[in-house]
């Protein structure tokens, strides 16, 4: 029974040590026509970097380069100048967080008073924000974002901002291959 109990327990606290993966949300604005725009210029959006570490400035040319890429890949020029049709600022913060896990052993000791086990672990939590202006109206019309650990493993986390601006840009609403009206 000792020796069902280690073993529970060791696996529920690999588990749990398990670091959270990225999440990516986003959010645009209902009627705006995303395939009217041809250009854009990259920025950091003003006083949103306060991370010292995914706010530095080898981390934001690496998200200002993978953001490059997939705009590049939808189809967009990089603009020079002011005459580009979408603003894409990117920002970054991050957060102390802490998890808190409690579990009993087996579902039939928490019916006869068996240990309550609980896990603690705090870590730092990145975000990664991107929003996208209308640049003749000075209006937001998309934003995507992504938190998780960046930093968690050593030697990584140019692979996680890359991926993670990866996963931004998927909930883009006008994806790879997807031609541009060319009007104007």
């Amino acid at each position: 029974m000792k020796r069902l109990f280690f073993l529970m327990s060791v696996a529920t606290l690999a588990l749990v040590g398990c670091s959270p993966s990225v999440t990516v949300r986003s959010d645009y604005a209902r009627g705006v026509n995303f395939r009217q725009f041809d250009s854009y210029v990259i920025e950091p959006e003003r006083g949103r970097n306060s991370d010292p570490v995914l706010g530095s400035e080898l981390n934001q040319e690496r998200i200002e380069k993978a953001l490059d890429g997939a705009l590049r890949a939808r189809g967009l020029s990089r603009a020079s100048g002011g005459n580009a049709d979408l603003i894409v600022r990117f920002g970054t913060d991050s957060r102390d967080r802490q998890s808190v896990q409690s579990f009993n052993n087996s579902p039939w000791m928490w019916r006869f008073g068996g240990p309550m086990n609980t896990y603690s672990r705090n870590y730092e939590e990145n975000r990664i924000v991107v929003n996208v202006y209308d640049a003749r109206t000075n209006r937001q019309i998309w934003q995507g974002w992504a938190s998780g650990q960046f930093f968690e493993r050593k030697n990584q986390a140019e692979n996680a901002i890359y991926m993670s601006v990866d996963k931004i840009m998927a909930r883009f609403p006008v994806q790879p291959g997807q031609e541009f009206a060319r009007e104007r």
